[in-house]
């Protein structure tokens, strides 16, 4: 419970920066925006390369692993794991599958995905009120189930007994899954330019979106808490499940088996529509290759940004395993968060405000924060995982040379006139407005 506080008011000082950043950069392409405007073509590479090879295949990994995981224990009886902990290969097969057919849907055209997006958005409004409405029984009814789980449980370590550096490197693990959970509260920074006074909406629906869905992780951690017994917490594959079981029995455990894959189905599609336009955008300006940058002619989708990223991510579904694709994923997205917000303080310090544009409270405080935890963060990843931590640094710094010999040196940094101003379309904005606008930025004014 801790750990989800914590990490709840990290992402609320990170999305404060964020809608700073937005607002003063209104442009779509979240931290690839602001990497290539602020700190240079060669960062904005080494974003989109860990981007592709690392981040969006661990993240999307993840959740088609979690849908198949779940789906496959209800439908099928496979068990979750297998007995050393080695994701059993039909799993493996079904998050293809998966991956496939939300690949497939995305191709059809951006509207699909966002139909799929609201779709699954309402049926979670449902399971987060099943999962609070099924902990509110399991309290009142009184007991605790501690059978919740069919082997045996080992006893949990008093916290008195671990030592303080065990104990905060543990809460610093934890903290980490705690974040991956909360991932996605810097997604509207990816749709900037499609929003209608972002000055006021970005920061309104930040704001309001990371507190509510804090606030929802804590009653339904609580709900958990209040309900099972803290070794079915701690040993439990799936929290969720258990408290199913435990209210409606078999049918609580299918019902919520269900709920968990559909809202997984949602993050999965906006993790799919939201990397292959990273992608698609990197490759109008050049810092990807051109290939990527292709609308097919009917759908209107970048169809080609599409299946070359289902194609690695159905590799790395196969190669990894969940716990290490949480970790890696978290330790790798928090870097770049960190940078993102280092160019705030840049911007800050370089640039005339933008006519505006919401500003960070606090400031700089709250931004100095972020990077200091996030800091922490990423040492105590460092020291529990040296081996694994150390060659994903070595991999993210082999982008840097080979962004320069791909021709991404940083005279050359911009943003794309044309290619912002296709978000723009129907704004009364034209493209030479708006290559103006990115002139006057570069130097120095804002946008």
């Amino acid at each position: 419970l801790g750990a989800y506080v914590f990490g709840g008011a990290l992402c609320m000082v990170g999305a404060l920066c964020y809608a700073e950043l937005g607002t003063t950069l209104p442009v779509s392409g979240g931290e690839y925006t602001y990497f290539n405007a602020v700190l240079g073509r060669p960062i904005a590479f080494s974003f989109v390369w860990t981007t592709f090879w690392m981040l969006k295949a661990a993240s999307q990994s993840i959740f088609a692993l979690t849908i198949s995981q779940t789906l496959g224990s209800i439908i099928f009886g496979l068990p979750l794991h297998s007995a050393d902990d080695t994701l059993l290969w039909p799993v493996k097969l079904g998050a293809m599958v998966v991956l496939v057919v939300l690949c497939g849907v995305n191709c059809c055209g951006v509207h699909w995905g966002a139909y799929v997006g609201v779709l699954v958005t309402l049926l979670n409004m449902g399971t987060v009120s099943l999962l609070l409405g099924m902990g509110m029984v399991a309290v009142y009814s009184g007991d605790r189930l501690p059978e919740a789980l069919p082997q045996k449980l080992e006893p949990l370590t008093p916290i008195t007994e671990l030592g303080f550096g065990a104990t905060v490197n543990n809460f610093g693990l934890a903290v980490l899954v705690c974040l991956w959970t909360y991932d996605g509260w810097n997604g509207l920074n990816y749709a900037t330019s499609l929003l209608e006074k972002p000055q006021r909406t970005l920061p309104r629906c930040i704001g309001y979106g990371v507190t509510a869905v804090v606030a929802i992780y804590l009653l339904v951690t609580l709900s958990y808490l209040g309900s099972l017994d803290p070794a079915v917490v701690a040993h439990s594959p799936v929290v969720a499940v258990a408290l199913g079981q435990r209210v409606l029995g078999k049918l609580g455990q299918v019902l919520i088996g269900v709920a968990i894959s559909i809202s997984c189905t949602g993050a999965l599609n906006g993790s799919i529509l939201t990397g292959s336009q990273i992608y698609y955008r990197a490759a109008a300006d050049g810092i990807w290759p051109s290939w990527f940058h292709y609308l097919h002619p009917r759908s209107k989708a970048p169809t080609r940004a599409l299946v070359v990223q289902c194609g690695w991510v159905c590799i790395a579904t196969c190669a990894g395993a969940l716990k290490v694709l949480i970790s890696y994923f978290s330790f790798c997205v928090f870097l770049f968060y960190g940078l993102a917000v280092l160019c705030l303080l840049v911007l800050r310090q370089t640039r005339d405000p933008t006519p505006g544009a919401y500003h960070t409270p606090l400031y700089p405080f709250f931004p100095v924060l972020f990077l200091c935890l996030t800091a922490g963060i990423i040492v105590n990843a460092v020291t529990a995982a040296p081996l694994g931590s150390a060659l994903t640094l070595a991999f993210i710094a082999i982008s840097l040379p080979v962004s320069y010999l791909c021709g991404c040196g940083p005279e050359e940094a911009e943003v794309s006139a044309e290619l912002q101003y296709e978000a723009q379309e129907g704004e009364g904005i034209s493209v030479k407005d708006w290559r103006a606008q990115v002139e006057n930025f570069a130097e120095g004014g804002g946008i």
